[in-house]
């Protein structure tokens, strides 16, 4: 059984890590630790509350962030406003812990709207 079920803060020993998530890079007070990885306090709080499942920490294969909407799919940023509004897009926004959104990403589960766009 672990001793810390829920995860702890990162120690603050200089070592740098990658949020699994959105990828900032983390360490010390700006970062948490339980199963699911290594994780931005804003992400842990996404996953925490629910916003976020928890497989996307470690199945970056079941969804797109919105860079990759734009880069792969060639979906411009104003298109993905409007496939949002009108519901035929749907995203999980990552608040940051004080402000606005910091990150946005796309379940593919839940947008097969996307299976419609070619790749390039």
């Amino acid at each position: 059984m672990l001793a810390e079920p829920q995860g702890f803060n990162l120690e603050s020993n200089g070592v740098f890590y990658n949020c699994s998530i959105c990828h900032a890079s983390i360490s010390g007070e700006t970062g948490w630790w339980d199963l699911n990885g290594e994780k931005c306090l804003s992400c842990q709080n996404a996953v925490q509350s629910g916003i976020v499942p928890s497989y996307v920490c470690t199945d970056r294969e079941s969804w797109y962030s919105t860079y990759e909407l734009i880069n792969k799919f060639k979906i411009t940023s104003s298109t993905i406003s409007v496939l949002i509004r009108e519901g035929k897009l749907k995203s999980r926004k990552i608040k940051a812990v004080s402000g606005p959104t910091s990150f946005e990403i796309f379940l593919k589960q839940e947008n097969e709207i996307l299976n419609n766009y070619s790749r390039h």
